[in-house]
């Protein structure tokens, strides 16, 4: 029987407190009064009961309990997590209903357990995560969780850093431009290999771009392998790429996460499995998945810098609705920590959240001045001003930083005229919410939004619907607005042209169909840029445009504080685009 149960049984035998005789005890537990005495010992060493043995033979002992079974049972999982235990810690959450407190102290709660003391002689992190996770095929991830083990998982050709406007070489080791961008020759870093052993080559990169080519990628993505009219393999680590026409943007198709490069031929062997065991080139590898655990482990064959951390450990907690709140705060601790250091990482989100009115259904809302008069009926900064979940802002759009304010601006005298003059004055529409897959909802922005256009007299009927099913034309079509947000992580340009102008944004197929073509010469234009500093100036005409025309009604973009409050030893702390660890970059010293 376990010590925990021994405490049960006694509590329940003998209430909160009572002086009992050791012989009691003994019976209560139906073992030997010796053995009674060491399990009387063990509790009290934990700290669960007070035990004052009484001076001389024949008298009563007092003993009181300390601790609810709830307590217990954190008190247990806690130990559980500590000792490494992580697979028996799971199975006591799942016993009884948590504290909501105690969960959300979880969830905070990374802990690292260093090679000196574990047992296995590993650097270990572990810690909790709440959503589910759906998938980790770079081509399908939606989520930020999913995007963030990705990254670890997988490796692209290149990278763009938007802050220093330069490339960064993954898998590549070089690159060439010719003929004015019209042929291109990569040549790959030797001596990679995927976790399951498979060797990088040209014809993987060639096996990728088919692969592209076959599953549903975004439109402009389509657009730049359309114009690969022949790829040669000149040698196992160099390929050519000859293109229709010039195009100085190339390097872009390959820098986004869903760019990705993965083995094919083991994708295609199983790939129902590369959900939940994908196989990349990353420096942690997929070693066990579970329903509610995750397992990485160093790839040792990681053709970078060899992590130091070895294990990440992720469990995840219980059913239930945990808060996000203004500020993101970790603490990476261990089981001797005295000592810590706080490091914070101000980040500002690029996208944000926004409202479109379909005009793609027909009805009331279609009028060309409606969505410019919602805008001007609602008045963002007091709104969103006690947002329960983050601090926001409103920049001029998507991407663009510079403290430029909004252009869409609060003018509700005349929202109020020209509802009234036009006859929409109480009338009804739809609102219509996305949701992920982990109930990642507006929930709270559509009530907001819902009492804000009361007071001008519309009703808005709101509803919120899985991400997935609103993309379906039949679906989309019974909402006339849609509220729904963006995070542009990694190459902005290429997530920046598939908000404004893809399918899966609800952006571009809302919008009238004018505006499309409008929108679609726009993009065109953006992609001739003879560089990537040309293209932004270009894509900002492009969001100048939806923003002036209101076929976007920009609301908030979120201000993101990420604080960890990590033990002194632990060095390498850094945050990523989607304010997560870098695990790979975690080391401990002693």
């Amino acid at each position: 029987m376990k010590l925990q149960d021994h405490y049960f049984t006694l509590s329940q035998k003998f209430g909160t407190s009572a002086r009992v005789y050791l012989a009691e005890i003994a019976e209560t537990l139906q073992c030997t009064p010796r053995h009674a005495k060491t399990i009387i010992k063990q509790l009290a060493e934990k700290e669960w009961i007070d035990w004052k043995p009484a001076p001389g033979r024949g008298n009563a002992s007092s003993i009181r309990f300390r601790l609810s079974e709830q307590a217990l049972q954190e008190s247990q999982i806690k130990s559980l997590l500590q000792a490494g235990k992580t697979a028996q810690a799971l199975k006591e959450m799942e016993k009884t209903p948590l504290e909501q407190a105690f969960l959300q102290q979880l969830q905070a709660q990374f802990l690292w357990t260093p090679e000196h003391v574990n047992h296995a002689k590993l650097d270990v992190l572990s810690y909790p995560y709440y959503f589910p996770v759906q998938t980790f095929n770079p081509h399908k991830a939606l989520t930020r969780h999913e995007g963030h083990i990705i990254s670890h998982l997988f490796n692209c050709l290149l990278s763009y850093n938007y802050e220093n406007q330069t490339f960064e070489l993954e898998l590549l080791h070089r690159y060439e431009k010719k003929e004015n961008g019209r042929v291109w020759r990569f040549f790959l870093r030797k001596g990679v290999y995927f976790h399951d052993g498979t060797k990088l080559t040209a014809e993987t990169i060639k096996d990728n771009i088919e692969l592209w080519k076959e599953i549903s990628l975004n439109k402009w993505k389509q657009s730049m392998l359309a114009q690969i009219e022949t790829i040669t393999l000149d040698s196992s680590s160099m390929l050519t790429f000859r293109l229709t026409k010039p195009n100085h943007l190339f390097l872009h198709l390959f820098t986004d996460k869903k760019s990705s490069i993965l083995p094919v031929s083991s994708y295609r062997k199983q790939e129902a499995e590369f959900d939940r065991f994908p196989i990349g080139t990353g420096p942690f590898k997929i070693a066990e998945h579970q329903t509610n655990y995750l397992k990485l482990e160093a790839f040792d064959r990681y053709f970078g810098y060899r992590p130091q951390l070895d294990q990440v450990e992720l469990y995840r907690l219980p059913s239930g609705q945990l808060p996000i709140h203004n500020g993101i705060h970790y603490r990476v601790k261990q089981a001797d920590t005295t000592e810590t250091i706080i490091h914070d990482f101000p980040q500002t989100d690029r996208g944000g959240t926004y409202m479109v009115v379909n005009r793609q259904k027909p009805g009331l809302h279609t009028h060309q001045d409606f969505p410019k008069m919602l805008s001007y009926a609602l008045d963002r900064q007091t709104l969103f001003s006690n947002h329960p979940y983050y601090k926001v802002w409103q920049p001029d759009g998507f991407f663009i930083r510079d403290g430029t304010p909004l252009r869409q601006t609060y003018r509700p005298d005349e929202a109020r005229k020209w509802f009234k003059e036009n006859g929409y004055v109480g009338k009804r529409f739809t609102l219509t919410s996305t949701c992920l897959s982990h109930n990642a909802h507006l929930g709270y922005e559509i009530g907001i939004l819902q009492d804000a256009l009361k007071e001008f007299g519309i009703t808005l009927d709101t509803e919120i619907v899985d991400f997935n099913e609103l993309l379906k034309p039949e679906r989309m079509n019974q909402s006339d607005l849609i509220i729904a947000g963006i995070t542009m992580a990694g190459d902005i340009l290429a997530s920046l042209v598939q908000t404004l102008s893809g399918e899966a944004t609800f952006i571009y197929n809302t919008m009238p169909d004018e505006a499309r073509t409008h929108t679609d010469l726009l993009v065109a234009r953006t992609m001739a840029s003879v560089s990537t500093q040309e293209a932004y100036t270009r894509l900002r005409e492009l969001e100048s445009y939806l923003l002036n025309h209101y076929h976007v009604i920009y609301l908030y973009e979120r201000l993101t504080h990420v604080s960890i409050e990590a033990d002194y030893r632990l060095q390498g702390i850094e945050v990523n685009s989607l304010n997560r660890l870098k695990y790979d970059k975690l080391w401990y010293t002693t």
